[in-house]
């Protein structure tokens, strides 16, 4: 009873910014070792190797459940970051592109006009000068 009665403190874990391809996402700085006391925090007469057992396993679950809560939330990050990303290039293919080329095509057929004017404007010009000749 006394041993569950023992409260035991997680030492202050600093988050670090860290980038994945311009992506924020969180990242922590374990301390090593995790256990700021080497000590158990028991009587050693109290606890038999189970115990000792028990609180090695303990402290490996929390780490492994602080690493575990890293990449989660690296990845909700990353994956709201690639369903902006894909909205955006649906909008490109979808609305801008296809937009873009009806503009290159008006831009295009209006220079062969005014090519077609000018080669008419010239014809004319030459048969009248032809003509005055």
């Amino acid at each position: 009873e006394s041993c569950a009665a023992l409260e035991r403190t997680i030492p202050d874990i600093p988050a670090l910014p860290k980038n994945i391809m311009g992506t924020g996402v969180p990242a922590f700085d374990l301390p090593d070792p995790f256990r700021s006391d080497p000590l158990p925090g028991y009587g050693l007469m109290a606890a038999g190797g189970r115990l000792d057992r028990a609180s090695d396993l303990a402290s490996e679950a929390i780490e492994a459940a602080i690493r575990l809560s890293e990449v989660e939330g690296a990845i909700l990050r990353l994956s709201t970051r690639i369903a902006s990303v894909r909205r955006r290039t649906n909008a490109l293919e979808s609305i801008l592109i296809p937009q873009l080329e009806g503009v290159i095509v008006y831009i295009s057929d209006y220079l062969e006009e005014m090519e077609r004017e000018d080669l008419f404007r010239r014809k004319r010009a030459k048969g009248r000068e032809e003509a005055e000749a």
